[in-house]
């Protein structure tokens, strides 16, 4: 192997339950560009385990954040916090932010407090901070969200942490129930390859429009699980590095693997649903990585 070479990057394991939402890691945030400057009503879920923790950050006029076990709303003209304590019970709890006729509701599992509040409500437009913020004196006693959340809402609009301007200390790829770890399963032994395939062949790609390598690939029938190992090495941060889709008409199966960012970005549908599992380092270095795929599905046709 080449010495310049990183450790072996994997997206592997195949967890016995993973929950929905987005794990931080607490040492990061999501950044989301809005131009929402009034604010009606903002939600979320979240599950964490720590006494104070900054769960959201909307212009620099609201703040929502775990405090002391309860959830507290911060704005400009004070600030209140939820009834329930003890909410870092690494359970989920739904929190909701609504404005309305002068009032400012703050609804955490169903049990409501409201403290009188401008309405319409005015926020400065530009940027939703969420799991942490760029300026840590506005939350002294939050530190960043190391935990999960899901289900988050702006004004009655979903908002999809792909869209984010900004993932750092982020995974997109769900939450494992508590106490449950994500298990590595380790890359089998290489097959030995067709015999019209030459082994240990390096290809070197221009990037030019239009530029790609297609192998023709044996059809097969995928059981509970499988294995792609591959190794690239790139200094371009955006690119497609393998995708490939069913021969069915009827299906929709595909699998990509792509570089966003830098980031390793894997996806794919074999007949359950759209999966996505993102990389928490980046690969644009220029080094030589080898990546490890294993996905457990259950298909009932052909790739």
């Amino acid at each position: 192997e080449n010495s310049s070479a990183s450790d072996r990057v994997q997206f592997g394991g195949c967890p016995a339950e993973v929950a929905p939402g987005v794990r931080f890691m607490g040492e990061g945030l999501a950044e989301f560009a809005t131009t929402d400057d009034q604010l009606s009503n903002i939600s979320l879920a979240f599950r964490s385990t720590q006494l104070a923790a900054l769960l959201l950050q909307a212009g620099s006029e609201l703040v929502v954040s775990l405090h002391h076990t309860r959830v507290r709303v911060s704005h400009p003209n004070g600030s209140l916090q939820s009834d329930q304590d003890g909410l870092n019970d690494n359970l989920w709890h739904e929190v909701v932010v609504t404005v309305d006729n002068g009032s400012l509701t703050l609804t955490v599992d169903g049990s409501s407090v409201s403290t009188p509040a401008p309405s319409p409500f005015p926020i400065t437009p530009g940027s939703l901070l969420v799991g942490g913020t760029t300026d840590p004196s506005s939350t002294a006693t939050a530190e960043n969200l190391r935990g999960c959340m899901d289900d988050l809402m702006l004004n009655g609009r979903a908002i999809d942490f792909n869209n984010a301007v900004s993932l750092e200390g982020v995974a997109l790829y769900g939450c494992p129930p508590p106490g449950a770890t994500v298990p590595i399963t380790p890359p089998p032994p290489p097959l030995p390859p067709p015999p019209s395939i030459r082994p240990n062949v390096t290809v070197g790609l221009s990037g030019a429009p239009g530029s790609f390598i297609a192998v023709e690939v044996m059809e097969a029938q995928v059981a509970s699980s499988f294995d792609i190992l591959l190794e690239f090495q790139t200094i371009s941060s955006s690119a497609l590095v393998l995708y490939t889709q069913g021969t069915a008409a009827m299906f929709a199966d595909y699998m990509a693997l792509e570089l966003r960012g830098g980031q390793l970005y894997f996806s794919y549908n074999l007949g359950s649903g759209r999966a996505f599992i993102v990389s928490t380092g980046t690969y644009d270095d220029g080094l030589l990585h080898r990546v490890s795929l294993t996905v457990c599905v259950i298909v009932r046709h052909i790739l």
